[in-house]
């Protein structure tokens, strides 16, 4: 793969989940996992990324640091260049999905779970195939 993948979700379960589709369909074969945001952030900022893309399969209600804190930490940190992001949430909300346009690192928008055909749908959107040739 030409980009590092790694999921952001308070959920085990989805995170099990959404881990396995994402390597069954192909996508990617090694996502790291997250419980908490924190975590991911601490990981963007030990693993030296400098210019490699990073991916970002983030959940935005999660109790503590929520994604749009999450997004907002990448900016504070001026890490956010190599980094986009993809929501996969459950909330049907449009503030959220109107939020998600304010924030240009973010590509694309998904519910929960994930599964085979929202991928394919996914790796052929501009956004995705944008941040593929960056």
């Amino acid at each position: 793969m030409n980009f590092d993948l790694i999921i952001v979700d308070d959920d085990e379960l989805f995170l099990i989940l959404n881990k396995r589709e994402l390597i069954k369909s192909g996508f990617h074969l090694e996502p790291k996992s997250f419980l908490d945001a924190n975590s991911a952030l601490d990981y963007l900022k030990s693993s030296d990324q400098t210019g490699k893309k990073v991916l970002v399969f983030l959940d935005i209600n999660m109790p503590g640091l929520d994604g749009w804190g999450f997004l907002r930490h990448l900016r504070d940190m001026n890490l956010s260049s190599n980094i986009k992001n993809i929501i996969v949430t459950s909330s049907t909300d449009p503030k959220d999905q109107n939020l998600a346009k304010e924030f240009p690192e973010i590509i694309g928008f998904l519910e929960k779970p994930l599964d085979k055909t929202m991928l394919l749908n996914l790796q052929e959107e501009a956004n995705f195939l944008s941040f593929l040739s960056d």
